[in-house]
């Protein structure tokens, strides 16, 4: 409780006038909290350690359960639910992922920090990342610069892969190749002349190979 102060009164009348500053009234508590924030920071202390425990235990899940006990031995009176919050909030803080499960049970994972530390920090992982960044480079599709007509069409100077390339309907319908029934023709002066019958796809389908579905199997 906090002390009342006495003033001077008015001079001659000997009489005191009871004081007591509204500030004053927030010593007491203060002492309480400052006890309670200790006792709340031990239970802290004793969920990391036990977190710490296990991160380094082989073949252990990246989680543990932790009660929050109600009371500690030597400590002051703890109020659960306020103890609870602060803990699940320095927790949450430091980069854990915390579930509570009434009336004091908290779920505490590091699990989604794994990805991060395997692809950026440990080692064989590390090792092999340059090797495959390599090979991958080496066996991709190689980039071509292609530009547009000069109607103006969308996407002049865009560089894009060769397999996005598709070449036009009528080129293909038009390609020819040399007929197999070629013949040589000599001509005056020794000179000799290949003269070739070609064979359009779209005309001769039935009797020769497929030429058009071979050169997609390439």
């Amino acid at each position: 409780m906090a002390a009342l102060e006495m003033a001077a009164g008015p001079p001659g009348t000997g009489e005191g006038i009871p004081q007591l500053h509204a500030m004053t009234l927030f010593d007491v508590r203060l002492k309480q909290d400052k006890a309670r924030h200790k006792a709340y920071n031990q239970i802290l202390e004793q969920a990391l350690q036990k977190v710490a425990y296990s991160a380094v235990q082989p073949n252990q899940p990246t989680f543990v359960y932790y009660n929050v006990p109600p009371f500690v031995l030597g400590l002051p009176a703890l109020d659960l639910k306020d103890c609870v919050v602060y803990v699940v909030h320095q927790l949450r803080n430091q980069g854990y992922e915390v579930r509570f499960t009434y009336p004091n049970l908290l779920w505490i994972s590091w699990g989604h920090h794994e990805h991060k530390y395997l692809m950026e920090k440990n080692p064989i992982i590390q090792s092999m990342i340059p090797k495959m960044a390599t090979q991958e480079k080496r066996k991709g599709p190689s980039l071509v610069t292609m530009r547009a007509a000069a109607t103006g069409a969308a996407g002049a100077g865009q560089t894009l892969r060769a397999a996005d390339y598709t070449p036009p309907a009528g080129f293909v319908e038009t390609m020819e190749r040399p007929s197999p029934y070629s013949r040589t023709k000599n001509l005056a002066g020794g000179i000799s002349e290949t003269q070739t019958k070609s064979v359009r796809f779209e005309n001769k389908r039935d009797g020769l190979v497929n030429v058009l579905d071979e050169l997609w199997k390439i």
